[in-house]
């Protein structure tokens, strides 16, 4: 579900914390390497913009990449088949070929300080800047709470610094990978 930028009037319930199931079946500790081999999957992710058999081998060969990079074994089918479904929906995004053809994963971005952040998907679309950031979980939060405070500010800050570098207004999608939910984000604007 693709959702309206949020009110920025209206406040989201505290976060609680968060739990998803594991690689291997548990909760909690492993919900960690989950998202560390989902967000792997995503780096490597590669689209032009084809047709269902595109999106299949692209969602495959990010799968099969992240795997040998991570060392991990064969892993059950239903975590395959999870990952891969999750693969294939984010490629089935209107902008997805603009997203995962020219964008550059993991972008580096530096603060004026010189402190390093780094965004998950930077990409330069017809449009202009499109920054990505990727969450794993929050499945058992109420949808009231969403998007979480906190992950609406950290992808306002990339975007603040995108646009300080591109002097351009940038926009921003914050993908709820597990709830299958995506919320638009731009900067908040004071009139002159």
């Amino acid at each position: 579900r693709v959702h309206p930028p949020p009110d920025a009037g209206v406040k989201a319930s505290p976060p609680r914390e968060m739990f998803s199931r594991s690689l291997h079946g548990g909760l909690g500790g492993a919900a960690r390497e989950r998202g560390v081999l989902i967000h792997n999957c995503l780096e490597h992710l590669r689209f032009s913009g084809g047709g269902a058999a595109e999106v299949q081998q692209a969602a495959l060969r990010a799968f099969m990449h992240a795997r040998r990079v991570l060392n991990l074994p064969r892993l059950e089918e239903a975590v395959y088949r999870e990952i891969m479904d999750m693969l294939i929906w984010v490629l089935s995004l209107p902008e997805a070929a603009q997203w995962f053809a020219k964008g550059r994963p993991e972008q580096e971005i530096l603060t004026g300080e010189g402190a390093r952040k780094v965004a998950d998907r930077l990409a330069l679309t017809p449009r202009g800047a499109v920054v990505l950031e990727y969450k794993t979980g929050a499945a058992d939060l109420p949808p009231a709470a969403l998007p979480l405070p906190e992950h609406m500010a950290q992808l306002r800050g990339y975007l603040a610094l995108v646009e300080e570098i591109r002097r351009e207004p940038a926009e921003g999608r914050l993908i709820y990978l597990d709830r299958r939910e995506v919320y638009p984000v731009r900067l908040e604007r004071t009139a002159p």
